[in-house]
C-alpha cells in the first residue's frame, strides 16, 4: 500500500476514535452512535496495528483488519468476563487506547523512517 493511503488511514481511525467517545460520552442517542460504534469495532483496532505491518495486498490487509479487530475485541471482552469486571465503558476505552498506542507507533516509526530516508538522500548529494 502507499504510504499516503496508509496516512489517511491511519487519519480516519483517528477521526472515529475521537467520535466513539464523543457519541459515548455526550450519550448522544442516534442511530448514526451504532453506525459509527459498529465500524470502530470491526476496523479500528486492527486498522491501526496492521499499518504497522507494510503489507502490500490490498484485500489481505483489508482482511487482516477486520479480523484483527474482531480478535481483539474478544480477547478484550474475555478479559474482563474473566476479571469479573464486564464495563461497557471499560472495553470501548481498552479498545480506543489500543488504537491511540497503534496510531502513536505508526506515527514514531514513520517520522524515524521519513527522517532517515531524508538523511540518506541528503548524503548522496553531498
Amino acid at each position: 500500500m502507499n504510504n499516503v493511503i496508509r496516512h489517511i488511514y491511519i487519519l480516519a481511525s483517528l477521526l472515529l476514535s475521537i467520535s466513539v467517545i464523543v457519541t459515548f460520552a455526550g450519550d448522544i442517542i442516534s442511530p448514526v452512535r451504532g453506525v459509527v460504534t459498529l465500524i470502530f469495532f470491526m476496523t479500528c483496532p486492527g486498522l491501526s496495528l496492521v499499518t504497522l505491518l507494510s503489507i502490500e495486498d490490498g484485500l489481505m490487509e483489508a482482511t487482516l483488519i477486520v479480523a484483527l479487530s474482531l480478535s481483539v475485541n474478544t480477547l478484550i471482552a474475555t478479559g474482563m468476563l474473566y476479571f469479573g469486571y464486564w464495563s461497557l465503558t471499560l472495553g470501548l476505552l481498552l479498545s480506543v487506547g489500543l488504537t491511540i498506542v497503534g496510531i502513536m507507533l505508526y506515527a514514531i516509526i514513520a517520522f524515524t523512517y521519513h527522517d532517515r530516508v531524508e538523511n540518506q538522500s541528503l548524503t548522496r548529494e553531498v
